[in-house]
């Protein structure tokens, strides 16, 4: 508390005076207290009165010399409904042959009240306020409040023991335990990591299984990597953006056939759509291995880009190069806008395919019709004249 504002009154004054003339006693009737800051224009000795008192106190201990009265008194919040700030103090007396009160001192904070919190409904808070009123001879009365005024041992909190404190307390710096740890906040509990203590923690209502440092890759530094790791999208170089090329994508496209290339090359097969390394196509690519000495070499085409073969070349103990466009076709590569000469038979699903010498060679008249007039003749069954073999 900061009560560093306090005078006796002219009633005041006048009444200790004549207490002192008399050798009568001073009755020290009542002390109400104020939620309201005096002003700075506020003479204290004219006052008969304060405004705004909120609480009403009695003077509960008295300590006295020659040339001083020392007033004790205890404020407690059991009726307080509302916090408020006491601002003002006016002590209330009277000689005790006359009966008649009055304001005869008042003690103010001019910044530093104390505040009385509203009572929590369990345990009440309580103050303790000491007012002194000096005087050497009638003339000469000073009033004061005494800086040792202190709250009541059942109403603070200890160093040590157990004690509940009731109500909201509000600290200017975090509280810290005796390692000087903070404690955690209320708003950081739900945010917490909690140890299960069987391997698990628990982040924000959800159960992991933390990983073992030592036993994952890490973003950067050289580390070596043991195992199968299956990737779901293959990896890509970070300076160009591009797909690093898989173990299968290095072997040949028609791989199950390049054995039969050792001596020769192997036969045409069809690459699904979208191949690495070739250019989009509507229609899959077509693709040859050729051995070529000591190194292979592939060659693919596409209907869709009929008149570009593309290439490359898997040298012996390396990998493919990449596919590069060459400006013309293998007289082996049937055209679609081109006849084309197949020196071995052509097959659909397996089966051959008829020519058209072939087809006319087996139509068989049944009677001595020719075979055009057999053709041309819809009311016969024609699937007599067709034997197919």
């Amino acid at each position: 508390m900061a009560y560093d504002l306090a005078k006796m009154t002219n009633n005041g004054n006048v009444l200790l005076a004549k207490i002192i003339s008399d050798k009568s006693s001073l009755s020290i009737d009542k002390i109400e207290v104020s939620d309201t800051q005096l002003s700075s224009s506020t003479d204290i000795t004219t006052m008969t009165s304060i405004n705004n008192v909120v609480q009403t106190i009695q003077a509960n201990g008295f300590d006295s010399t020659d040339s001083t009265l020392v007033i004790s008194s205890v404020l407690d919040n059991t009726d307080v409904k509302n916090d408020y700030k006491a601002w003002v103090f006016g002590i209330w007396g009277s000689d005790s042959t006359n009966g008649t009160s009055q304001l005869i001192a008042v003690a103010t904070s001019t910044n530093l009240p104390d505040t009385i919190p509203a009572f929590s409904g369990s345990t009440p808070v309580s103050y303790m306020y000491k007012f002194n009123i000096g005087f050497s001879d009638a003339d000469k009365v000073i009033f004061n409040t005494s800086n040792d005024g202190y709250s009541l041992n059942s109403s603070v909190v200890h160093l040590v023991g157990n004690e509940t404190i009731d109500g909201l307390k509000t600290f200017n710096q975090d509280p810290v335990d005796k390692d000087g740890n903070d404690y955690g906040l209320a708003k950081d509990i739900d945010t917490k990591v909690t140890d299960n203590r069987d391997g698990t923690i628990t982040v924000n209502s959800q159960t992991y299984v933390p990983a073992d440092d030592s036993k994952v890759v890490h973003r950067s530094g050289d580390e070596e990597v043991t195992g199968i790791k299956t990737f779901d999208t293959a990896p890509v170089n970070k300076s160009d953006g591009k797909l690093y090329i898989t173990a299968t994508a290095q072997q040949p496209q028609d791989s199950k056939e390049t054995a039969d290339a050792q001596d020769g090359s192997t036969a045409w097969v069809r690459l699904p759509k979208g191949t690495e390394g070739l250019p989009d196509a509507n229609n899959g690519y077509m693709v040859r291995t050729i051995n070529d000495g000591a190194d292979l070499v592939q060659l693919a085409v596409t209907e869709a880009i009929p008149d570009t073969i593309y290439q490359r070349t898997y040298p012996s103990g390396q990998h493919w190069t990449n596919w590069h466009a060459v400006r013309s076709v293998p007289d082996d590569v049937a055209k679609l806008d081109q006849d084309a000469n197949f020196t071995g038979k052509l097959q659909k699903n397996g089966k051959d395919v008829a020519t058209l010498d072939k087809v006319g060679s087996m139509i068989k008249p049944s009677s001595a019709n020719t075979q055009d007039s057999a053709l041309s003749d819809s009311k016969n069954d024609t699937s007599s004249y067709f034997t197919w073999e």
